[in-house]
């Protein structure tokens, strides 16, 4: 079954056998690979890397989101903690044939998206303000934007990889240590998906 969503221009249809693949770093520990893969539909984030890892988070992407910086390929800042692992700056650039959307409060980029994403790639441009109000989290990771995205159209997506029993002011990346950030609110994040499976509106592996 395909739906599109309401809240993506131009019109982006998926099927509603969806995975979302998170960036959390217990993804190493089981290899699931393969069974994400098996989904019809298999949703990564920013410059998230599945090279060397495809036991674990599979090779599949049929939808790429990305933040702002990402999106404008952007380098991250210059803080030491800052590990070039998995993010090369052109990720998004480097891209051919995929689609990619912007969902971010930033609209500069959209309007160079020409710039940005290359000419054989489809360019989607996601409501972050719809997201983070019925989602109910302040600055919201992309990711549980999305969610929230999928949500609002009775799609029930399956995650991998977003940390629910992780301490939360932290979140892991498979590919680097992270480290502490500040940015988002990964604890209220972690309580509405929790909620949101308990109802029956998503499923968390």
């Amino acid at each position: 079954m395909k739906k599109i969503l309401a809240n993506v221009l131009p019109e982006l249809e998926l099927d509603t056998n969806i995975a979302i693949v998170g960036s959390g770093g217990q993804l190493l520990n089981d290899e699931i690979g393969n069974g994400i893969d098996s989904f019809a539909e298999v949703v990564r984030f920013n410059r998230a890397p599945t090279e060397g890892f495809e036991k674990y988070v599979g090779s599949k992407t049929t939808l790429r989101i990305a933040n702002n910086h990402v999106f404008e390929n952007i380098p991250h800042n210059t803080d030491e903690s800052w590990k070039e692992t998995g993010q090369p700056t052109n990720f998004i650039l480097d891209q051919r044939n995929q689609r990619i959307m912007l969902l971010n409060k930033h609209m500069e980029g959209w309007k160079h998206r020409d710039k940005h994403v290359h000419e054989s790639c489809q360019k989607f441009l996601g409501d972050f303000n719809k997201a983070e109000f019925y989602g109910g989290v302040y600055a919201p990771t992309v990711g549980f934007a999305f969610i929230v995205l999928c949500l609002l159209d009775d799609i029930t997506p399956t995650l991998f990889g977003f940390g629910i029993e992780e301490d939360s002011n932290s979140a892991s990346h498979y590919w680097e240590d992270k480290g502490k950030n500040t940015s988002h609110k990964y604890g209220d994040e972690r309580e509405r998906l929790k909620e949101w499976a308990t109802e029956g509106l998503l499923v968390i592996k």
